[in-house]
């Protein structure tokens, strides 16, 4: 697809910018739409990192074999972006995201029904939330740019972006109320904690 760059625009400032995103998001109703679900899913993301505290507590899955699981993970995760962009052209982003979206929501149901001890099983776990994260962000991506008006669509990706980068953050400083103490975790997945070096 040959798209034309956007028209050169007068900058406004930060605070400017700031104050426009409730025009953007209330001004759209595909926006506003597509607002509700990403933010949900931002929030469920919380959850990602305790993963790995789960097979180790509960499930008593050696922490060696935990922490290769993610280094595996995190080697091999730059590939999912190559599958996820070649499904977005070929099904489109709506496909995609309800693919990854399944996933996401595939993955804690799964761990919750693995058997104490489940060891190699366990890896399913961690294969599906690596799996589901990018092709989230990849299709709700696209997704967001069809339906933003052309003349305010070098706005969108900040104006989406912030409030569910805020959401994130919010999650991540919940996840350090509850004090898991790192010691727990064998030293390769406490350094990495996540597959893609974020938690």
């Amino acid at each position: 697809m040959d798209e034309p760059p956007d028209p050169p625009r007068e900058s406004r400032g930060f605070w400017t910018e700031l104050r426009a995103m409730p025009r953007f998001a209330l001004g759209n109703p595909d926006l506003r739409a597509f607002s509700l679900p990403r933010g949900l899913l931002a929030l469920a993301g919380i959850a990602d990192p305790f993963y790995a505290v789960y097979a180790l507590k509960v499930l008593g899955v050696p922490g060696a074999m935990v922490g290769t699981f993610l280094m595996v993970l995190a080697a091999i995760s730059p590939l999912s972006n190559v599958v996820w962009s070649r499904l977005v052209r070929r099904y489109g982003s709506r496909r995609v995201i309800r693919l990854a979206t399944f996933i996401q929501v595939f993955t804690p149901l799964t761990a919750l029904l693995m058997p104490h001890g489940a060891g190699m099983a366990y890896a399913l776990v961690f294969v599906c939330a690596s799996r589901a994260g990018p092709g989230i962000g990849l299709g709700y991506t696209n997704y967001m740019l069809n339906v933003a008006p052309a003349e305010e669509r070098s706005r969108y990706p900040g104006a989406v972006n912030y409030p569910h980068q805020t959401l994130t953050g919010s999650g991540r400083g919940l996840r350090g109320q509850n004090h898991v103490e790192h010691d727990s975790l064998p030293p390769r997945s406490a350094s990495s904690q996540w597959p893609g070096g974020q938690c």
